[in-house]
């Protein structure tokens, strides 16, 4: 973290912004610049906090010019999604820059049953003991709202169709285990299934977006 002076010339555009903001009765707002694979996609145009407050040009221009004086979007760590935050405080005459980085993360969890308790269970069981198959494995993605459960079974040297009663009770498992398992950011997995003890067990891996900030530039007016 750094801090260092401002021009007189970006105070006075602080000071009027804040007269701005107080004429509406705000005293903390933020606004976000988005940035994709390194490189910068939008800014926003009005200012968040205690309701919306539309931007102007000047104040705009304020923050670009202490952006480019401090290097600030050269000093952040970029991943997918990365925003560059501007904070300003019109009580304590302070603005802030902060980066926040967005990753992907995971968590496991997982569940078994009988495979008897899974539709067309006795054909399957009889059709994966004829090829030799004493465990088995059922992959699944989703992610954006879309998801599927592969409709074959793999197993060292080969793969079975997966009978319609097993894949249905297989969409209905996970679907009661975590309902919305295909939306957003989605999850995947799989399902093995052990024939010999007459089990089936599902390794389910939840994905979800963490954040980290880090205080790139503070300074009082």
């Amino acid at each position: 973290m750094s801090e260092s002076k401002l021009s007189p010339e970006q105070i006075k555009s602080l000071l009027l912004f804040k007269h701005y903001m107080q004429s509406y009765g705000k005293r903390r707002m933020y606004k976000n610049i988005i940035f994709y694979d390194g490189n910068e996609d939008w800014e926003e145009k009005s200012w968040w906090g205690d309701g919306t407050l539309e931007s102007y040009d000047a104040i705009d221009e304020t923050i670009r010019s202490i952006i480019n004086d401090h290097n600030l979007d050269g000093k952040m760590d970029f991943e997918d999604r990365s925003e560059l935050r501007i904070e300003f405080d019109a009580r304590d005459n302070e603005i802030t820059f902060i980066a926040v980085t967005y990753y992907m993360a995971s968590r496991e969890s997982g569940d078994e049953k009988e495979i008897s308790e899974l539709g067309n269970s006795n054909e399957f069981i009889e059709m994966a003991k004829s090829q030799g198959v004493d465990v088995g494995v059922v992959y699944f993605n989703g992610g954006g709202d879309s998801g599927e459960i592969d409709s074959n079974m793999s197993f060292q040297g080969g793969s079975l169709n997966l009978p319609r009663g097993i894949e249905d009770s297989l969409y209905d498992w996970l679907e009661s285990f975590y309902g919305g398992w295909e939306i957003n950011e989605g999850s995947q997995g799989h399902f093995s299934f052990y024939f010999d003890e007459g089990t089936v067990q599902l390794f389910f891996e939840e994905n979800y977006e963490e954040s980290e900030t880090d205080t790139l530039f503070e300074s009082n007016f």
